[in-house]
Protein backbone atom coordinates (compact mmCIF):
# COMPACT_ATOMS: atom_id res chain seq x y z
CA UNK A 1 0.00 0.00 0.00
CA UNK A 2 2.89 2.39 0.63
CA UNK A 3 4.63 1.65 -2.69
CA UNK A 4 4.04 4.46 -5.22
CA UNK A 5 3.36 1.95 -7.99
CA UNK A 6 0.67 0.19 -5.93
CA UNK A 7 -0.94 3.51 -4.97
CA UNK A 8 -1.11 4.55 -8.63
CA UNK A 9 -2.70 1.23 -9.57
CA UNK A 10 -5.33 1.61 -6.83
CA UNK A 11 -6.17 5.15 -7.98
CA UNK A 12 -6.35 3.83 -11.54
CA UNK A 13 -8.85 1.14 -10.49
CA UNK A 14 -11.07 3.65 -8.69
CA UNK A 15 -10.95 6.06 -11.66
CA UNK A 16 -11.81 3.32 -14.16
CA UNK A 17 -14.79 2.23 -12.06
CA UNK A 18 -16.06 5.83 -12.04
CA UNK A 19 -15.51 6.17 -15.79
CA UNK A 20 -17.26 2.86 -16.47
CA UNK A 21 -20.34 4.03 -14.54
CA UNK A 22 -20.38 7.34 -16.46
CA UNK A 23 -19.92 5.69 -19.85
CA UNK A 24 -22.56 3.08 -18.99
CA UNK A 25 -25.04 5.89 -18.24
CA UNK A 26 -24.32 7.50 -21.61
CA UNK A 27 -24.31 4.24 -23.58
CA UNK A 28 -25.23 4.95 -27.20
CA UNK A 29 -27.18 8.08 -26.28
CA UNK A 30 -26.35 11.66 -27.26
CA UNK A 31 -24.12 13.99 -25.24
CA UNK A 32 -22.45 17.40 -25.33
CA UNK A 33 -18.72 18.15 -25.14
CA UNK A 34 -17.37 20.82 -22.77
CA UNK A 35 -13.68 21.63 -23.13
CA UNK A 36 -11.24 24.16 -21.72
CA UNK A 37 -7.46 24.35 -21.46
CA UNK A 38 -5.18 25.73 -18.77
CA UNK A 39 -1.59 25.39 -17.61
CA UNK A 40 -0.77 23.40 -14.52
CA UNK A 41 1.84 24.33 -11.93
CA UNK A 42 4.64 22.68 -13.93
CA UNK A 43 3.81 24.70 -17.06
CA UNK A 44 2.09 21.91 -19.00
CA UNK A 45 -0.99 22.77 -21.03
CA UNK A 46 -3.83 20.56 -19.79
CA UNK A 47 -7.20 20.10 -21.50
CA UNK A 48 -10.15 19.23 -19.25
CA UNK A 49 -12.99 17.26 -20.85
CA UNK A 50 -16.53 17.20 -19.44
CA UNK A 51 -19.51 15.37 -20.95
CA UNK A 52 -23.07 16.67 -20.53
CA UNK A 53 -25.91 14.20 -21.00
CA UNK A 54 -29.39 13.17 -19.81
CA UNK A 55 -29.58 9.96 -17.77
CA UNK A 56 -32.38 7.39 -17.81
CA UNK A 57 -34.27 9.34 -15.13
CA UNK A 58 -34.33 12.52 -17.23
CA UNK A 59 -31.70 14.27 -15.08
CA UNK A 60 -29.10 16.44 -16.79
CA UNK A 61 -25.57 15.59 -15.68
CA UNK A 62 -22.14 17.04 -16.37
CA UNK A 63 -19.34 14.56 -15.69
CA UNK A 64 -15.60 15.07 -15.77
CA UNK A 65 -13.96 12.26 -17.77
CA UNK A 66 -10.32 13.21 -17.88
CA UNK A 67 -7.45 15.60 -18.28
CA UNK A 68 -5.32 15.47 -21.42
CA UNK A 69 -1.83 16.96 -21.73
CA UNK A 70 -1.84 18.87 -25.03
CA UNK A 71 1.55 19.71 -26.51
CA UNK A 72 -0.08 21.85 -29.22
CA UNK A 73 -3.14 24.06 -28.84
CA UNK A 74 -4.07 24.43 -32.51
CA UNK A 75 -7.62 23.49 -33.39
CA UNK A 76 -6.45 20.48 -35.42
CA UNK A 77 -4.31 19.22 -32.54
CA UNK A 78 -7.14 19.65 -30.02
CA UNK A 79 -9.48 17.73 -32.29
CA UNK A 80 -6.99 14.87 -32.58
CA UNK A 81 -6.65 14.71 -28.79
CA UNK A 82 -10.44 14.65 -28.38
CA UNK A 83 -10.72 11.98 -31.09
CA UNK A 84 -8.15 9.82 -29.29
CA UNK A 85 -10.06 10.21 -26.02
CA UNK A 86 -13.33 9.22 -27.72
CA UNK A 87 -11.68 6.10 -29.16
CA UNK A 88 -10.26 5.23 -25.73
CA UNK A 89 -13.73 5.49 -24.14
CA UNK A 90 -15.51 3.84 -27.07
CA UNK A 91 -17.52 6.98 -27.81
CA UNK A 92 -18.54 8.09 -31.28
CA UNK A 93 -18.42 11.59 -32.71
CA UNK A 94 -21.85 10.82 -34.19
CA UNK A 95 -23.29 10.88 -30.65
CA UNK A 96 -22.17 14.49 -30.15
CA UNK A 97 -24.99 17.07 -30.12
CA UNK A 98 -23.33 20.14 -28.66
CA UNK A 99 -20.03 21.90 -28.01
CA UNK A 100 -19.27 24.36 -25.23
CA UNK A 101 -16.10 26.42 -24.95
CA UNK A 102 -15.17 29.68 -23.22
CA UNK A 103 -14.51 31.66 -26.41
CA UNK A 104 -10.82 31.16 -27.26
CA UNK A 105 -10.24 31.66 -30.99
CA UNK A 106 -8.67 28.22 -31.49
CA UNK A 107 -11.90 26.65 -30.18
CA UNK A 108 -14.75 28.92 -31.30
CA UNK A 109 -13.33 30.04 -34.70
CA UNK A 110 -16.00 29.95 -37.40
CA UNK A 111 -13.66 28.76 -40.18
CA UNK A 112 -10.76 26.83 -38.65
CA UNK A 113 -11.67 26.60 -34.96
CA UNK A 114 -12.25 23.35 -33.10
CA UNK A 115 -16.02 23.78 -33.26
CA UNK A 116 -15.97 24.19 -37.06
CA UNK A 117 -13.74 21.12 -37.54
CA UNK A 118 -16.14 19.00 -35.50
CA UNK A 119 -19.16 20.46 -37.30
CA UNK A 120 -17.70 19.34 -40.63
CA UNK A 121 -17.88 15.74 -39.43
CA UNK A 122 -21.12 16.10 -37.45
CA UNK A 123 -23.49 18.86 -38.54
CA UNK A 124 -25.65 18.33 -35.43
CA UNK A 125 -22.87 19.15 -32.94
CA UNK A 126 -23.91 22.78 -32.51
CA UNK A 127 -21.56 25.18 -30.74
CA UNK A 128 -22.90 27.41 -27.95
CA UNK A 129 -20.63 30.10 -26.55
CA UNK A 130 -20.49 30.05 -22.73
CA UNK A 131 -23.31 32.38 -21.57
CA UNK A 132 -21.47 33.52 -18.45
CA UNK A 133 -18.42 34.40 -20.52
CA UNK A 134 -20.57 36.35 -22.99
CA UNK A 135 -22.18 38.40 -20.23
CA UNK A 136 -18.75 39.17 -18.80
CA UNK A 137 -17.58 40.31 -22.26
CA UNK A 138 -20.58 42.68 -22.41
CA UNK A 139 -19.41 44.40 -19.20
CA UNK A 140 -15.78 44.48 -20.36
CA UNK A 141 -16.77 45.99 -23.72
CA UNK A 142 -18.81 48.77 -22.09
CA UNK A 143 -16.00 49.56 -19.64
CA UNK A 144 -13.60 49.94 -22.56
CA UNK A 145 -15.92 51.95 -24.81
CA UNK A 146 -17.21 54.51 -22.30
CA UNK A 147 -14.39 56.76 -21.11
CA UNK A 148 -16.11 57.76 -17.89
CA UNK A 149 -16.83 54.18 -16.86
CA UNK A 150 -13.32 53.11 -17.83
CA UNK A 151 -11.81 55.89 -15.72
CA UNK A 152 -14.11 54.95 -12.85
CA UNK A 153 -12.90 51.34 -12.74
CA UNK A 154 -9.29 52.51 -13.14
CA UNK A 155 -9.86 54.67 -10.07
CA UNK A 156 -11.35 51.67 -8.25
CA UNK A 157 -8.23 49.62 -9.06
CA UNK A 158 -5.99 52.38 -7.69
CA UNK A 159 -8.17 52.57 -4.57
CA UNK A 160 -7.89 48.81 -4.02
CA UNK A 161 -4.12 48.98 -4.48
CA UNK A 162 -3.83 51.73 -1.88
CA UNK A 163 -6.20 50.22 0.69
CA UNK A 164 -4.92 46.65 0.31
CA UNK A 165 -1.26 47.49 -0.20
CA UNK A 166 -0.11 45.98 3.08
CA UNK A 167 -1.18 43.50 5.73
CA UNK A 168 -1.36 46.39 8.19
CA UNK A 169 -4.06 48.15 6.16
CA UNK A 170 -5.98 44.91 5.66
CA UNK A 171 -5.89 44.37 9.41
CA UNK A 172 -7.29 47.89 9.82
CA UNK A 173 -10.25 46.96 7.59
CA UNK A 174 -10.94 43.89 9.74
CA UNK A 175 -10.61 45.77 13.03
CA UNK A 176 -12.82 48.71 11.96
CA UNK A 177 -15.40 46.32 10.50
CA UNK A 178 -15.56 44.37 13.78
CA UNK A 179 -15.95 47.61 15.72
CA UNK A 180 -18.83 48.77 13.50
CA UNK A 181 -20.54 45.37 13.72
CA UNK A 182 -20.34 45.41 17.53
CA UNK A 183 -21.88 48.89 17.62
CA UNK A 184 -24.66 47.89 15.23
CA UNK A 185 -25.43 44.78 17.29
CA UNK A 186 -25.60 46.90 20.44
CA UNK A 187 -28.04 49.31 18.80
CA UNK A 188 -30.20 46.50 17.44
CA UNK A 189 -29.45 47.38 13.79
CA UNK A 190 -28.03 43.89 13.13
CA UNK A 191 -29.18 40.45 14.22
CA UNK A 192 -27.01 37.57 15.37
CA UNK A 193 -27.17 34.11 13.88
CA UNK A 194 -25.25 31.42 12.02
CA UNK A 195 -23.68 32.83 8.86
CA UNK A 196 -24.55 36.45 9.67
CA UNK A 197 -22.16 39.40 10.02
CA UNK A 198 -19.21 37.57 8.51
CA UNK A 199 -15.88 39.24 7.73
CA UNK A 200 -15.98 41.34 4.54
CA UNK A 201 -13.17 42.10 2.12
CA UNK A 202 -12.61 44.16 -1.02
CA UNK A 203 -12.57 42.22 -4.29
CA UNK A 204 -10.74 43.15 -7.47
CA UNK A 205 -12.44 43.27 -10.88
CA UNK A 206 -11.04 41.11 -13.67
CA UNK A 207 -11.92 40.90 -17.36
CA UNK A 208 -11.94 37.09 -17.27
CA UNK A 209 -13.60 36.62 -13.88
CA UNK A 210 -17.38 36.29 -14.11
CA UNK A 211 -19.41 38.89 -12.13
CA UNK A 212 -16.21 40.37 -10.71
CA UNK A 213 -17.12 44.01 -11.55
CA UNK A 214 -20.43 43.71 -9.68
CA UNK A 215 -18.78 42.03 -6.68
CA UNK A 216 -16.13 44.77 -6.56
CA UNK A 217 -18.70 47.57 -6.45
CA UNK A 218 -20.89 45.70 -3.95
CA UNK A 219 -17.97 45.12 -1.57
CA UNK A 220 -16.89 48.76 -1.93
CA UNK A 221 -20.39 50.02 -1.05
CA UNK A 222 -20.59 47.67 1.95
CA UNK A 223 -17.17 48.75 3.23
CA UNK A 224 -17.32 52.41 2.18
CA UNK A 225 -17.02 54.00 5.67
CA UNK A 226 -14.18 51.60 6.50
CA UNK A 227 -12.36 52.44 3.26
CA UNK A 228 -12.63 56.16 4.05
CA UNK A 229 -11.06 55.63 7.48
CA UNK A 230 -8.21 53.60 5.98
CA UNK A 231 -7.61 56.29 3.35
CA UNK A 232 -7.48 58.94 6.08
CA UNK A 233 -4.90 56.81 7.87
CA UNK A 234 -2.90 56.39 4.63
CA UNK A 235 -2.96 60.15 4.05
CA UNK A 236 -1.59 60.76 7.55
CA UNK A 237 0.92 57.93 7.14
CA UNK A 238 2.16 59.40 3.85
CA UNK A 239 2.74 62.78 5.46
CA UNK A 240 4.74 61.12 8.25
CA UNK A 241 6.74 59.13 5.68
CA UNK A 242 7.63 62.31 3.80
CA UNK A 243 9.02 63.81 6.97
CA UNK A 244 11.19 60.79 7.58
CA UNK A 245 11.59 59.87 3.98
CA UNK A 246 -6.19 40.80 -3.93
CA UNK A 247 -27.70 23.62 -12.96
CA UNK A 248 -29.37 25.68 -15.86
CA UNK A 249 -30.62 24.90 -19.06
CA UNK A 250 -30.43 26.76 -22.36
CA UNK A 251 -34.08 27.92 -22.28
CA UNK A 252 -33.69 29.54 -18.87
CA UNK A 253 -30.40 31.11 -19.93
CA UNK A 254 -32.08 32.74 -22.93
CA UNK A 255 -34.98 33.87 -20.74
CA UNK A 256 -32.52 35.47 -18.30
CA UNK A 257 -30.84 37.38 -21.11
CA UNK A 258 -34.20 38.55 -22.46
CA UNK A 259 -35.36 39.68 -19.01
CA UNK A 260 -32.05 41.50 -18.54
CA UNK A 261 -32.61 43.36 -21.81
CA UNK A 262 -36.15 44.24 -20.72
CA UNK A 263 -35.00 45.49 -17.30
CA UNK A 264 -32.22 47.58 -18.84
CA UNK A 265 -34.73 49.12 -21.24
CA UNK A 266 -37.09 49.92 -18.36
CA UNK A 267 -34.18 51.37 -16.38
CA UNK A 268 -33.22 53.47 -19.40
CA UNK A 269 -36.73 54.97 -19.59
CA UNK A 270 -37.68 55.40 -15.94
CA UNK A 271 -34.70 54.62 -13.73
CA UNK A 272 -32.81 57.91 -13.49
CA UNK A 273 -34.77 59.51 -10.66
CA UNK A 274 -34.71 56.41 -8.43
CA UNK A 275 -30.98 55.95 -9.03
CA UNK A 276 -30.35 59.62 -8.19
CA UNK A 277 -32.41 59.24 -5.02
CA UNK A 278 -30.30 56.23 -3.96
CA UNK A 279 -27.11 58.19 -4.65
CA UNK A 280 -28.31 61.13 -2.52
CA UNK A 281 -29.34 58.74 0.28
CA UNK A 282 -25.85 57.19 0.16
CA UNK A 283 -24.30 60.66 0.44
CA UNK A 284 -26.52 61.54 3.42
CA UNK A 285 -25.66 58.27 5.17
CA UNK A 286 -21.90 58.83 4.89
CA UNK A 287 -21.87 62.66 5.25
CA UNK A 288 -20.75 63.29 1.67
CA UNK A 289 -21.38 66.52 -0.24
CA UNK A 290 -24.11 66.32 -2.89
CA UNK A 291 -23.81 67.68 -6.40
CA UNK A 292 -26.47 70.17 -7.52
CA UNK A 293 -27.92 68.84 -10.75
CA UNK A 294 -28.89 72.31 -12.00
CA UNK A 295 -25.34 73.71 -11.83
CA UNK A 296 -23.05 73.92 -14.85
CA UNK A 297 -20.98 70.81 -15.43
CA UNK A 298 -17.23 71.29 -15.03
CA UNK A 299 -14.92 68.95 -16.93
CA UNK A 300 -12.24 67.89 -14.40
CA UNK A 301 -9.64 67.71 -17.18
CA UNK A 302 -10.46 71.22 -18.44
CA UNK A 303 -11.91 73.09 -15.44
CA UNK A 304 -11.64 76.55 -17.04
CA UNK A 305 -13.44 75.59 -20.23
CA UNK A 306 -17.23 76.01 -20.30
CA UNK A 307 -19.07 72.85 -21.29
CA UNK A 308 -22.46 74.44 -21.92
CA UNK A 309 -24.33 71.63 -20.20
CA UNK A 310 -25.63 71.06 -16.67
CA UNK A 311 -24.68 68.31 -14.25
CA UNK A 312 -28.13 66.85 -14.87
CA UNK A 313 -27.47 66.51 -18.61
CA UNK A 314 -23.97 65.10 -18.17
CA UNK A 315 -24.82 62.42 -15.61
CA UNK A 316 -28.24 61.49 -16.99
CA UNK A 317 -27.61 61.66 -20.75
CA UNK A 318 -23.85 61.30 -21.21
CA UNK A 319 -23.32 58.74 -18.43
CA UNK A 320 -26.51 56.96 -17.30
CA UNK A 321 -28.30 56.70 -20.66
CA UNK A 322 -25.09 56.24 -22.62
CA UNK A 323 -23.91 53.30 -20.52
CA UNK A 324 -27.32 51.60 -20.68
CA UNK A 325 -27.38 52.08 -24.46
CA UNK A 326 -23.95 50.46 -24.73
CA UNK A 327 -25.06 47.55 -22.54
CA UNK A 328 -28.17 46.95 -24.65
CA UNK A 329 -26.15 47.21 -27.86
CA UNK A 330 -23.57 44.69 -26.63
CA UNK A 331 -26.26 42.30 -25.38
CA UNK A 332 -28.07 42.48 -28.72
CA UNK A 333 -24.87 41.88 -30.68
CA UNK A 334 -23.71 38.94 -28.54
CA UNK A 335 -27.15 37.38 -27.94
CA UNK A 336 -28.85 38.07 -31.24
CA UNK A 337 -31.71 35.58 -31.41
CA UNK A 338 -32.50 36.43 -35.03
CA UNK A 339 -29.10 35.12 -36.11
CA UNK A 340 -29.32 32.01 -33.93
CA UNK A 341 -32.33 29.95 -34.92
CA UNK A 342 -31.41 27.15 -32.57
CA UNK A 343 -31.75 29.37 -29.49
CA UNK A 344 -35.05 30.84 -30.68
CA UNK A 345 -36.65 27.49 -31.32
CA UNK A 346 -35.68 26.00 -27.95
CA UNK A 347 -37.84 28.55 -26.11
CA UNK A 348 -40.94 26.79 -27.48
CA UNK A 349 -40.27 23.86 -25.12
CA UNK A 350 -40.47 25.98 -21.97
CA UNK A 351 -43.13 24.66 -19.53
CA UNK A 352 -43.62 28.03 -17.80
CA UNK A 353 -47.16 29.37 -17.52
CA UNK A 354 -48.82 26.15 -18.62
CA UNK A 355 -46.57 25.94 -21.69
CA UNK A 356 -47.55 29.38 -22.96
CA UNK A 357 -44.41 29.56 -25.16
CA UNK A 358 -45.36 26.39 -27.04
CA UNK A 359 -45.03 26.94 -30.78
CA UNK A 360 -45.56 23.99 -33.09
CA UNK A 361 -43.90 25.64 -36.08
CA UNK A 362 -40.74 26.51 -34.13
CA UNK A 363 -40.45 23.00 -32.70
CA UNK A 364 -40.80 21.48 -36.14
CA UNK A 365 -38.06 23.80 -37.38
CA UNK A 366 -35.92 22.75 -34.41
CA UNK A 367 -36.30 19.08 -35.32
CA UNK A 368 -35.21 19.80 -38.89
CA UNK A 369 -31.91 21.17 -37.53
CA UNK A 370 -31.11 17.60 -36.40
CA UNK A 371 -31.31 15.44 -39.54
CA UNK A 372 -29.27 12.71 -37.82
CA UNK A 373 -31.97 12.33 -35.14
CA UNK A 374 -35.17 12.79 -37.16
CA UNK A 375 -35.65 11.35 -40.62
CA UNK A 376 -38.39 12.60 -42.94
CA UNK A 377 -40.92 10.10 -41.63
CA UNK A 378 -40.21 10.93 -37.99
CA UNK A 379 -40.49 14.65 -38.71
CA UNK A 380 -44.02 14.06 -40.02
CA UNK A 381 -44.87 11.89 -37.01
CA UNK A 382 -43.41 14.49 -34.63
CA UNK A 383 -46.02 17.04 -35.65
CA UNK A 384 -48.80 14.66 -34.62
CA UNK A 385 -46.96 13.73 -31.39
CA UNK A 386 -46.50 17.39 -30.43
CA UNK A 387 -50.22 18.12 -30.77
CA UNK A 388 -51.12 15.17 -28.55
CA UNK A 389 -48.32 15.99 -26.11
CA UNK A 390 -49.28 19.63 -25.53
CA UNK A 391 -52.96 18.75 -25.01
CA UNK A 392 -51.96 16.01 -22.56
CA UNK A 393 -49.51 17.99 -20.38
CA UNK A 394 -51.73 21.07 -20.22
CA UNK A 395 -54.57 18.91 -18.89
CA UNK A 396 -52.33 17.07 -16.41
CA UNK A 397 -52.08 18.87 -13.04
CA UNK A 398 -48.69 17.23 -12.40
CA UNK A 399 -47.22 19.49 -15.09
CA UNK A 400 -49.00 22.70 -14.05
CA UNK A 401 -46.28 24.24 -11.87
CA UNK A 402 -43.13 23.19 -13.74
CA UNK A 403 -40.76 26.07 -14.52
CA UNK A 404 -37.73 24.52 -16.27
CA UNK A 405 -37.17 21.96 -19.01
CA UNK A 406 -34.85 20.05 -16.67
CA UNK A 407 -37.72 19.38 -14.28
CA UNK A 408 -40.00 18.73 -17.27
CA UNK A 409 -37.67 15.97 -18.45
CA UNK A 410 -37.66 14.30 -15.03
CA UNK A 411 -41.44 14.59 -14.75
CA UNK A 412 -41.91 12.98 -18.18
CA UNK A 413 -39.81 9.99 -17.08
CA UNK A 414 -41.61 9.83 -13.73
CA UNK A 415 -45.05 9.81 -15.40
CA UNK A 416 -43.88 7.51 -18.24
CA UNK A 417 -44.83 10.11 -20.84
CA UNK A 418 -41.37 9.78 -22.38
CA UNK A 419 -42.58 6.38 -23.60
CA UNK A 420 -45.90 7.77 -24.86
CA UNK A 421 -44.16 10.60 -26.74
CA UNK A 422 -40.67 9.30 -27.60
CA UNK A 423 -40.08 11.80 -30.40
CA UNK A 424 -40.98 14.75 -28.15
CA UNK A 425 -38.69 13.42 -25.41
CA UNK A 426 -35.89 12.99 -27.95
CA UNK A 427 -36.29 16.62 -28.97
CA UNK A 428 -36.29 17.67 -25.31
CA UNK A 429 -33.04 15.80 -24.66
CA UNK A 430 -31.39 17.49 -27.64
CA UNK A 431 -32.13 20.86 -26.04
CA UNK A 432 -31.09 19.75 -22.56
CA UNK A 433 -27.60 18.66 -23.62
CA UNK A 434 -26.85 22.08 -25.12
CA UNK A 435 -24.34 23.79 -22.80
CA UNK A 436 -25.06 27.02 -20.93
CA UNK A 437 -21.72 27.69 -19.24
CA UNK A 438 -18.31 26.05 -18.82
CA UNK A 439 -18.33 26.39 -15.03
CA UNK A 440 -17.89 22.63 -14.50
CA UNK A 441 -14.69 22.66 -16.54
CA UNK A 442 -13.44 25.71 -14.62
CA UNK A 443 -14.00 23.86 -11.34
CA UNK A 444 -11.89 20.98 -12.64
CA UNK A 445 -8.94 23.36 -13.02
CA UNK A 446 -9.43 24.57 -9.46
CA UNK A 447 -9.24 20.94 -8.36
CA UNK A 448 -6.12 20.46 -10.49
CA UNK A 449 -4.34 23.17 -8.49
CA UNK A 450 -5.12 21.25 -5.31
CA UNK A 451 -4.04 17.83 -6.61
CA UNK A 452 -0.96 19.08 -8.48
CA UNK A 453 0.63 21.70 -6.25
CA UNK A 454 4.07 23.30 -6.06
CA UNK A 455 5.14 20.54 -3.67
CA UNK A 456 3.81 17.82 -6.02
CA UNK A 457 4.70 19.37 -9.36
CA UNK A 458 6.18 16.22 -10.95
CA UNK A 459 3.03 14.12 -10.83
CA UNK A 460 2.53 12.22 -14.12
CA UNK A 461 -0.19 13.10 -16.63
CA UNK A 462 -2.09 9.81 -16.35
CA UNK A 463 -1.89 9.74 -12.56
CA UNK A 464 -3.01 13.39 -12.44
CA UNK A 465 -6.02 12.72 -14.67
CA UNK A 466 -7.11 9.66 -12.70
CA UNK A 467 -6.62 11.43 -9.36
CA UNK A 468 -8.75 14.33 -10.60
CA UNK A 469 -11.53 11.99 -11.73
CA UNK A 470 -11.68 10.59 -8.19
CA UNK A 471 -11.47 14.07 -6.65
CA UNK A 472 -14.06 15.77 -8.87
CA UNK A 473 -16.55 12.91 -9.14
CA UNK A 474 -16.87 12.35 -5.39
CA UNK A 475 -20.47 11.14 -5.53
CA UNK A 476 -19.59 8.44 -8.03
CA UNK A 477 -16.52 7.57 -5.95
CA UNK A 478 -18.70 6.93 -2.88
CA UNK A 479 -20.66 4.31 -4.82
CA UNK A 480 -17.54 2.32 -5.71
CA UNK A 481 -17.09 -0.49 -3.18
CA UNK A 482 -13.75 -1.84 -2.02
CA UNK A 483 -14.62 -5.35 -3.23
CA UNK A 484 -15.09 -4.12 -6.80
CA UNK A 485 -11.76 -2.27 -6.69
CA UNK A 486 -9.98 -5.31 -5.21
CA UNK A 487 -11.24 -7.51 -8.06
CA UNK A 488 -10.17 -4.99 -10.68
CA UNK A 489 -6.82 -4.51 -8.96
CA UNK A 490 -6.16 -8.27 -8.98
CA UNK A 491 -7.01 -8.53 -12.68
CA UNK A 492 -5.23 -5.32 -13.67
CA UNK A 493 -1.77 -6.86 -14.19
CA UNK A 494 0.29 -9.87 -13.22
CA UNK A 495 2.18 -9.30 -9.99
CA UNK A 496 5.05 -10.92 -8.22
CA UNK A 497 5.27 -11.40 -4.46
CA UNK A 498 7.77 -8.54 -4.17
CA UNK A 499 5.47 -6.00 -5.85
Amino acid sequence: MVAPKIQKDIVHCFAMEILDSILEEIGNDIFCLLVDASRDVSGKEQMAVVLRYVDKYGIVKERFVGLVHVKETTSAALKSYIGALFVKYNLSLKQLRGQGYDGASNMRGEFNGLQSLILRENNSAYYVHCFAHKLQLVVVAVVRKHTGIGNFFDMISVLLNVVGASSKRKDMIRDINQELVHKALGCGQLKTGTGLNQELSLQRPGDTRWSSHYKTLKSLVDLFPIVIKVLEYVEKEDRDDKKQKKDQDIVNAIACVNSTKSLLGELRRHGWQSMLGEAYAFCDKHDLSKLEMGDDYVNPKKPRQKTGITNQHHYEVDCFNDVLDWLLQELNSRFNEKTSKLLVYTAALSPKGSFREFNLENLMSLAKLYPNDFDDGEVRDLQHHLRLYIADVRADVRFSHIETIGVLSQKMVETRKHICYPLVYRLLKLVLVLPVATATVERCFLAMKIVKSYLRNRIGDEYLSESLICYVEKRELERVTNDIVINRFQNYRKRRVGD
